[in-house]
C-alpha cells in the first residue's frame, strides 16, 4: 500500500516531507510533516496531467489508522479522476474506499479522514470538501474561504449567518467565532462529517472563477487550529514577491512556534499539511519577504490565555 502511495510523490501520505517541495513549473509549493506529533497521518495528492487536482486529508488522530484512512482516501481518489469521475463522485467513492477496508479490519474499524480538493482549470476552479481541512482562494488583496469546516463550531457559524455564500471574505470573523464557541461548547472542533463516517458524507462543493496571479491554497487544521488568521491572509495576499516555497516556510514556521507555546497546557500540536498555488504563474523574483513579526501585544495576549488556560482542561 504505502509503495503505490508515495510514487514520484504524487501522493504523500503517512509520511513527513523535510523540506518545501515545488511542482509545476514553480507555480506550487507544499509539504507535509508530523508537526509536533510523534508520527504523520495527514496527506496530499498532486496531479499535473489530464486533469490538474489538489488535495490534503487529515487521518483522525482519536481513531486508530487515521494515516491508513487519509492514504485509502487519497489513492481512491487520484484513481477516480484519472478514470474520469467527477469530483463530488469522487468523494463518493474514497468515502466507499474507506468503508471498505473498516469492513475487513476490525482493527481499523473507527478510522476517519478529512478530505478537501481543488480541480484546476483555465479560467475557474471546483472544489469540494469534508471535514476541517480548509480551501481559500486569495486574489485582489482578498482572501477568501471556499469552504467550512464540518464542526460544531462550523454549523453554528453558517446558521447564523443565512444566505451565506463562497468565497466568504470574513475569516477573521470567523476565527473569533471559532474562540467564542469554544467557551461555550468545548468540544467545538468535533467533526459532524467526514471520510468513513457511519452516515452519508457531507460536502462543500462549489465553482469559482480564477484569475491570473489568484493563489489557492489548501490546509489542515494543523496550520489553522495554531495560526492567527492575520498572519495567513498577509503570506496570501501581501507576500506578491516571495517564492511559493519561501511562503509556505514561513506558514509552517510560524505554526511550529506557535505549537510550542501551547503544548506546555496540555495540547498535542498536530501534523501540518500545507498546498499553495499560483495560477498563471511564470518566474519567482523572490525578495526574501517574510511574514510580520509577532508585536509585543501578541505575547502579551498569549500570556494571559496560558494563565487563563491552566483552569481549563484541553479536549484530547
Amino acid at each position: 500500500m504505502i509503495t503505490t502511495i508515495i510514487r514520484r510523490e504524487r501522493i504523500c501520505g503517512g509520511r513527513n516531507m523535510d523540506k518545501v517541495n515545488a511542482a509545476f513549473s514553480e507555480r506550487m509549493a507544499f509539504i507535509t510533516n508530523e508537526g509536533r506529533r510523534e508520527a504523520n497521518e495527514d496527506g496530499l495528492l498532486v496531479m499535473d496531467g489530464a486533469r490538474r487536482v489538489l488535495a490534503v486529508a487529515d487521518g483522525l488522530g482519536g481513531h486508530y489508522g487515521g494515516e491508513v484512512a487519509s492514504q485509502t482516501a487519497l489513492t481512491v481518489l487520484e484513481r477516480e479522476i484519472r478514470s474520469g469521475t467527477s469530483l463530488n463522485k469522487s468523494f463518493e467513492r474514497a468515502h466507499q474506499g474507506v468503508k471498505r477496508i473498516q469492513k475487513a479490519e476490525r482493527v481499523l474499524s473507527k478510522m476517519r479522514t478529512t478530505l478537501s480538493a481543488a480541480e484546476i482549470f483555465a479560467d475557474h476552479v471546483e472544489a469540494v470538501s469534508c471535514g476541517d481541512s480548509f480551501i481559500f482562494l486569495a486574489g485582489n488583496g482578498k482572501m477568501g474561504m471556499l469552504n467550512l469546516p464540518h464542526t460544531t463550531a462550523g454549523n453554528i457559524y453558517k446558521r447564523g449567518n443565512p444566505g451565506l455564500v463562497f468565497p466568504h471574505y470574513d475569516y477573521k470573523g470567523f476565527k473569533k467565532h471559532m474562540a467564542n464557541t469554544l467557551w461555550e461548547f468545548p468540544k467545538y472542533n468535533t467533526l459532524s462529517s467526514c471520510i468513513g463516517t457511519k452516515n452519508k458524507i457531507k460536502l462543500y462543493s462549489g465553482s469559482y472563477p480564477l484569475h491570473a496571479g489568484d493563489r489557492l491554497f489548501l490546509c489542515t487544521d494543523g496550520l489553522t487550529d495554531y495560526l492567527p488568521s492575520a498572519k495567513i491572509i498577509y503570506a496570501l495576499t501581501k507576500m506578491k514577491k516571495s517564492s511559493l516555497e519561501t511562503i509556505v516556510s514561513a506558514l509552517y514556521t510560524h505554526a511550529i512556534a506557535s505549537m510550542d507555546w501551547f503544548i506546555p497546557l496540555g495540547y498535542e500540536g498536530d501534523n501540518i499539511t500545507m498546498v499553495l498555488y499560483e495560477h498563471g504563474r511564470v518566474a519567482d523574483t523572490d525578495d526574501k519577504t517574510t511574514l510580520p513579526p509577532k508585536r509585543s501585544s501578541d505575547n502579551v495576549l498569549l500570556k494571559a490565555i496560558r494563565f487563563c488556560m491552566k483552569f481549563f482542561k484541553p479536549q484530547p
